[in-house]
């Protein structure tokens, strides 16, 4: 998981996101883990493409809503971040 071989299958790094009080943190996992947590977060992340990740969350999760929003802003969060094969001499 720390090498380039293949296509990325994890996020770069621990993300969090927040929605109302439900409050998730999406960690990076090494190859073949899967997605680890709900069905919700396991969609989501099926979705983005995404193959391998932990997931921790707290608050009141049995609102969809809120999780869903939750577990996408900690999504959007990872496009703030720029790896080092994409920065410029």
């Amino acid at each position: 998981w720390g090498n380039r071989i293949g296509t990325p299958h994890t996020m770069p790094m621990k993300l969090h996101g927040k929605s109302a009080s439900v409050r998730v943190r999406l960690i990076p996992a090494p190859r073949g883990s899967g997605i680890v947590g709900s069905m919700t977060t396991k969609k989501i992340m099926s979705f983005a493409g995404v193959t391998d990740i932990f997931s921790c969350s707290c608050g009141h999760t049995r609102t969809k809503g809120n999780f869903m929003k939750a577990t996408f802003a900690a999504l959007k969060a990872s496009y703030g971040y720029l790896t080092p094969d994409l920065w410029k001499p």
